[in-house]
């Protein structure tokens, strides 16, 4: 997929990785790096010493195929990958005792709700206890649980609380 995303054509990955599937009669083997200064960097042929996690294709995650990775530091680029690719993020909205409402993110969201609850996990929540799970929803890498998290911090109250009725 580095090579694909190196010379770009009309293909999204998911139809690259459709067409390269198609080509295999066994699992199939692809390709991944990170470029060192990024893809919009001078030099995106240059490996990184790790995977970004966000440069593997959520289309593969589902697959069965092996990944080849491209890392300076390979060993622990692939353990690196692998921990990140078994984790699951969850953005949180949480309703606070005085009715406000607090959005975070988490790897473990019994755990955060139990440190919220006890007053160690936010200044904010601390002096509103109790806190109640409002809205949650899974997110497949810590970047994108930080995106999303900031995108709802800047969501209105009412379109929180529009959000937080779509789930239920």
């Amino acid at each position: 997929m580095h090579h694909h995303r190196c010379n770009q054509d009309e293909l999204s990955v998911e139809e690259a990785t459709d067409q390269a599937l198609a080509t295999w009669n066994r699992e199939p083997l692809f390709h991944i790096s990170s470029p060192i200064e990024g893809w919009k960097g001078p030099k995106p042929r240059r490996h990184h010493d790790f995977i970004n996690i966000v440069d593997f294709p959520e289309c593969w995650r589902d697959l069965s195929l092996t990944v080849e990775v491209e890392a300076k530091s390979k060993e622990v680029a692939v353990q690196k990958l692998m921990k990140q690719l078994a984790e699951h993020w969850i953005v949180y909205v949480l309703r606070c005792a005085d009715g406000s409402l607090y959005t975070g993110i988490t790897n473990d969201l019994e755990r955060r709700l139990e440190q919220h609850n006890g007053g160690t996990a936010s200044r904010y929540t601390r002096s509103r206890l109790p806190v109640t799970l409002a809205y949650q929803e899974s997110q497949t890498n810590q970047s994108m649980a930080l995106k999303r998290e900031l995108a709802i911090k800047a969501m209105s109250r009412k379109a929180k609380e529009v959000l937080i009725q779509s789930v239920k």
